[in-house]
């Protein structure tokens, strides 16, 4: 379950999809000049405890 918006005259573009069995919220940002700070890792991100039920 989830949704897609994307802008037709630009290249941004945000997903957002729910899974159900794992309770993970999923979210992908696409931006033309996105920039990360310097030692960003998004495997060291924790897990949350969140569920939007």
């Amino acid at each position: 379950m989830g949704f897609r918006f994307e802008r037709p005259d630009t290249a941004y573009m945000v997903g957002v999809d729910w899974h159900r069995p794992t309770g993970t919220l999923a979210v992908v940002v696409h931006a033309p000049c996105g920039k990360l700070p310097d030692g960003f890792d998004e495997y060291a991100w924790p897990e949350a405890a969140w569920s939007p039920e």
